[in-house]
């Protein structure tokens, strides 16, 4: 696309002429003395106008030669702005220009399970997980991939923004299975800033830890590690008074590990996952 270049065309925009009656193009008729449609310099310089117009909002400079350019720049202007992307470690989510409302899922990491300690350990429970939509502006912003925690150890908090903006998200990842055969504790739900507070997210807690079982049979069941949302428990090993095995890790991000026999460890949870789309 390119303004008209011809050696007698005008520098700047001649004014327009008074309106006339408006119609419709006709080409020469067969008879004698009825003429085709003149087209006048008004009504190219408008079509030409238009179409630069299209180029100039859309960011697009016109180039000679190339007439595939108003197609581009409607491309730019009315195309939306599709965007998908999972996070498995801590880093930064760059929001392109066009933005406004950004997808987020949240899983913080997982418990890890609780060690036999001589007898059978308690599942960890599984981390939070948030989901919501956010409004948001182009930029970098900073994500934390909570890591999953080793044996007796809780899992690591997920973040989103930064602390104090208006795109903060944080929650909080599962609390440790106990050994031998304590009960384990409630995880806690997911804090949000007032900014964000409303009817645009949720929050689904983890779900706890099960306790390991000591059977009159002599059998032994390590407990279940909690199972994140979209999770599964991570099954606690079997065996006896001899059995020293420990637990499995969390399966899916922000599942609990299970607990181990015996002199077995916990299993590890699993750390957390962060999926963005806009």
């Amino acid at each position: 696309m390119f303004r008209i270049d011809s050696s007698n065309n005008s520098s700047s925009l001649p004014a327009a002429a008074a309106p006339g009656t408006p119609g419709y193009f006709i080409t020469p008729a067969p008879a004698p003395g009825v003429s085709g449609t003149d087209v006048s310099a008004d009504w190219l310089n408008a079509v030409q106008e238009e179409l630069m117009n299209i180029l100039t909002t859309g960011g697009v400079a016109p180039v000679k030669g190339t007439n595939s350019q108003v197609l581009a720049a409607l491309y730019k202007l009315f195309a939306p702005v599709r965007g998908f992307v999972v996070m498995t470690a801590s880093g930064n989510l760059v929001v392109p220009a066009g933005v406004t409302q950004l997808g987020v899922k949240l899983w913080a990491g997982g418990g890890g399970g609780g060690a036999g300690g001589g007898g059978v350990g308690a599942g960890g429970n599984a981390g939070n997980c948030y989901e919501g939509l956010i409004p948001i502006a182009a930029g970098s912003y900073p994500v934390t991939i909570g890591a999953g925690g080793a044996s007796e150890i809780a899992g690591g908090a997920s973040s989103f923004g930064t602390s104090g903006s208006g795109t903060y998200v944080t929650v909080p990842g599962g609390n440790p299975g106990g050994a031998g055969s304590s009960t384990p504790s409630v995880g806690t739900v997911g804090t949000v800033n007032a900014g964000n507070s409303g009817a645009n997210f949720i929050i689904y807690p983890g779900s706890v830890g099960s306790n390991g079982l000591l059977m009159a049979s002599g059998n032994w069941q390590g407990g279940a590690g909690g199972a994140a949302r979209a999770g599964s428990r991570a099954v606690g090993p079997s065996g006896n008074s001899t059995t020293n095995t420990g637990g499995l890790p969390g399966n899916y991000p922000g599942d609990g590990g299970s607990g181990g026999l015996g002199t077995g460890a916990g299993g590890a949870g699993a750390p957390g996952l962060a999926i963005f789309t806009w």
